[in-house]
């Protein structure tokens, strides 16, 4: 029984003993911490007075920085002031510059006019002297040129006559055109009429030149008569085509010939299967649908 009690003594002193060191320790590590905080404590204030010191010096700075400030914003306005009134005076002497240029311009222009008038009055003098001269080239030439005028003249009514044949000589022509009307009677000879009424033929005559200018071969003769209405009389079925206009039209009579560049005489013969209204007549022959002539001729 006391031995139990001993050892558990024991147990209790040795527990009591640990616990002491313990204690013992975190005294001794609160000791050494409030050490390390007093130390650092210390340090922080000194870091503090230092920071102050700092802050009032930066604040000195700041203080001098902003007085610099405002005499450089009051420097750069009276440069500015300075400059807005450099550029305007840049301003009056670029249009005083461009003044200048305008009237030496003008100087340059007026200098050089008076060289040329310098120069055309020295021509002028050498005209002047030689205006006798001159006057007499031209009376001259004045009586060439009316010379000129006649003989152009002249070859002008000569191109105009050749351009006259050269157009005739390009086409045959039908010459002499003669128209008559008649009427037939029963018993005797017919006899000439000039009432419309009473006619009932016409013959017609007419003579084709000789052309040495129009190709040889066949050519197409129509003839038309047309009445005081432009009618064409006794028309026939086909047509044929008026080179001039490329209308196509009726004809009265055709025929076809054999041209052998000398004249051919020809005659048709219109029989009227109806009275003939007065007025004027009209009779055209063509020559491969070209007009080569045209008689006009009235009945009462």
């Amino acid at each position: 029984m006391e031995n139990f009690r001993e050892k558990r003594l024991e147990r209790q002193l040795r527990t009591q003993r640990t616990i002491s060191i313990v204690i013992a320790v975190f005294l001794l590590l609160a000791v050494a911490g409030v050490a390390f905080l007093f130390v650092r404590n210390q340090n922080l204030t000194a870091e503090k007075e230092e920071l102050f010191r700092e802050k009032g010096g930066l604040l000195s700075d700041l203080r001098t920085a902003e007085e610099v400030n405002a005499q450089l914003q009051a420097d750069i306005q009276r440069l500015n002031g300075q400059l807005d009134m450099a550029g305007e005076y840049a301003l009056s002497l670029e249009a005083e510059i461009e003044t200048r240029d305008i009237r030496i311009s003008r100087l340059r222009r007026q200098a050089a006019e008076a060289e040329m008038l310098r120069a055309r009055v020295a021509e002028l003098e050498l005209v002047e002297e030689e205006f006798p001269r001159i006057k007499m080239e031209k009376q001259e030439l004045h009586t060439q040129i009316q010379s000129l005028d006649a003989e152009i003249s002249s070859l002008q009514n000569r191109n105009q006559g050749l351009i006259s044949l050269t157009e005739e000589a390009a086409y045959l022509k039908a010459y002499n055109i003669c128209v008559h009307n008649h009427r037939d009677r029963w018993l005797g000879r017919p006899v000439t009429m000039e009432r419309a009424a009473r006619v009932n033929r016409t013959t017609v005559t007419f003579e084709i030149n000789g052309n040495i200018f129009i190709e040889k071969g066949a050519k197409n003769i129509h003839l038309l008569m047309t009445d005081p209405g432009g009618n064409v009389i006794e028309p026939s079925e086909e047509t044929f085509m008026i080179r001039e206009s490329g209308i196509t039209s009726n004809y009265t009579e055709f025929t076809n010939i054999q041209y052998n560049e000398r004249s051919v005489p020809l005659g048709f013969t219109i029989n009227h299967n109806k009275n003939l209204d007065p007025g004027a007549f009209i009779m055209e022959v063509y020559i491969d649908g070209v007009k080569a002539g045209a008689k006009e001729f009235l009945l009462e």
